[in-house]
């Protein structure tokens, strides 16, 4: 069972405080934070907060998505300038088929995409 300290400790420094601050923070020497930071509990407590932060930030994100890509559709099909045009499409077909790699193994699966660009 972590401490009052242990747990206040963890999120100072998922708010990205450095040792020494943490440790005056929550009033402990800085070796304190340090062996606390070695303790499996203290590591499985801080990552459940990080993990649950991210599972916060990707519901708060998904709700905006749609919008960004009509967006990004949007400065494809109208920029006047060609360079934003092709870098607004190949950002669009590289989230839809993946990014090209430097790996020259064998193609798992192919799909076709054809996108259409009016001037």
């Amino acid at each position: 069972m972590l401490t009052e300290q242990q747990s206040q400790a963890i999120d100072y420094i998922i708010e990205g405080q450095n040792k020494t601050n943490v440790a005056k923070l929550v009033g402990v020497s800085r070796n304190a934070i340090y062996d606390w930071l070695k303790l499996k509990e203290f590591q499985d407590e801080k990552q459940l907060r990080l993990d649950e932060l991210k599972v916060v930030a990707r519901n708060k994100i998904s709700t905006k998505v749609s919008n960004c890509i009509d967006m990004i559709y949007e400065i494809a099909v109208t920029s006047n300038d060609t360079r934003t045009k092709f870098q607004a499409a190949k950002y669009l077909c590289d989230q839809y088929i993946g990014s090209p790699t430097a790996d020259k193994g064998g193609i798992e699966e192919s799909k076709t995409i054809e996108v259409t660009l009016d001037d």
